[in-house]
């Protein structure tokens, strides 16, 4: 596992734990490809953020700053770890914390700017769509992405239709606006 582009392309990342499925570079860099260069100067959330490798990815291509919540703390400690290994740990905050805890806190963190927000939750979590309904329904900035990683036999009916969906294999990205 790898930073795929930005100042730290290529530095190799510690893996999650066992257990923790992470995020391929394949699927990273379809999602960094769709977003092109409005992650630069933006905040960026990783939600259910395993290794980090997502947030870490978007600090490289130039996001401003980076919010990782996860609540394993062996998962924290790797995030840690690949922080200090690809230098960016001066624009990251870690909260270890479920995040159906703390999402209010989390939209707050964007201080009102537009940002990415993405999330990966464990395949079939159940409660994803209400974590995605909270985001959206918390007045995010005009220009702000939330980009859910999930399964292609997962649909999320509960949610608005996504302005994008891409499917890498057998992970689907799907992405609204706010």
């Amino acid at each position: 596992m790898r930073v795929v582009g930005g100042t730290a392309g290529s530095v190799p990342l510690i893996g999650p734990p066992a257990g923790v499925r992470p995020t391929s570079e394949r699927v990273r860099e379809a999602l960094f490809g769709s977003l092109g260069e409005s992650v630069e100067g933006r905040p960026f959330v990783d939600l259910y953020a395993g290794s980090g490798a997502m947030g870490i990815e978007a600090l490289s291509r130039g996001a401003s700053r980076c919010l990782f919540v996860e609540r394993r703390v062996a998962c924290v400690k790797v995030i840690q770890a690949n922080l200090a290994k690809t230098g960016p740990a001066d624009r990251a905050q870690v909260w270890q914390s479920d995040v159906r805890r703390c999402v209010a806190r989390a939209a707050a963190w964007l201080r009102g700017e537009a940002g990415t927000v993405f999330a990966d939750p464990p395949y079939g979590d159940g409660a994803v769509s209400d974590v995605l309904s909270a985001l959206l329904g918390r007045g995010l900035a005009d220009g702000t992405v939330v980009v859910l990683e999930h399964s292609c036999r997962e649909e999320y009916a509960a949610l608005a239709e996504p302005c994008w969906r891409r499917e890498v294999g057998e992970t689907c990205l799907s992405r609204w606006e706010a």
